[in-house]
């Protein structure tokens, strides 16, 4: 299942990673909200104090007012203990940390045991910084080596459609303007932001 997401996001040119990651906050968020009268989704809440800021703005594009307002309710009474200690866990955030180890020894183990993946990965855009700093380290001399052909094909793409789009917008360029290049831009910058958002997306 897990190499089947990560081929699914090779596809469409996304960071393997990231695309992971949305699939966990999607996951998290929907049992959250569906569970709210839940015992053990609420003490989870209210031990790791709520969610970090990312994971908060992204759930208030979620659920109901009255979801909301029983999640935070439990925050609001706690809310000296849990400023007070600092002790900040998301859920969501240990969600994505703990599937990131799992992730990344079946992301080598394809690379290494399943041709057609490991042929999708050399065809794709790589992976966004954070996480390409993340599987790179500890990877033996072969992988390394092919994690950098990766990026750095990538890298050599998506730069050709850096270069074409600063041509495109010299006013003697008179050729059709290419909408790939037009956008190439916000491509390059989710390399350094990381995540999915189909707005930023060739």
């Amino acid at each position: 299942m897990v190499l089947g997401d990560m081929e699914d996001a090779m596809k469409i040119q996304e960071c393997p990673f990231c695309f992971l990651d949305l699939i966990i906050e999607e996951t998290y968020f929907k049992r959250l909200l569906n569970n709210v009268l839940d015992e053990d989704y609420r003490e989870e809440w209210n031990k790791g104090g709520g969610l970090c800021p990312e994971h908060a703005l992204m759930l208030l594009n979620k659920g109901s007012a009255t979801g909301h307002a029983i999640l935070y309710q439990d925050l609001i009474e706690n809310w000296k203990n849990i400023w007070l200690e600092g002790n900040f866990n998301c859920p969501a955030c240990e969600r994505i940390e703990s599937n990131f180890i799992s992730s990344k020894k079946a992301f080598i183990w394809g690379i290494k045991n399943a041709p057609s993946f490991k042929k999708r990965f050399q065809n794709s855009a790589g992976l966004c910084r954070k996480h390409f700093v993340r599987v790179y380290e500890g990877l033996d001399t072969d992988l390394a080596d092919l994690l950098l052909k990766v990026q750095e094909k990538a890298f050599l793409d998506l730069n050709n459609q850096l270069e074409l789009l600063l041509r495109q917008h010299d006013y003697n360029y008179q050729e059709k303007k290419d909408t790939k290049a037009a956008r190439s831009w916000r491509k390059a910058a989710r390399y350094w932001g990381g995540g999915t958002e189909k707005k930023w997306r060739f």
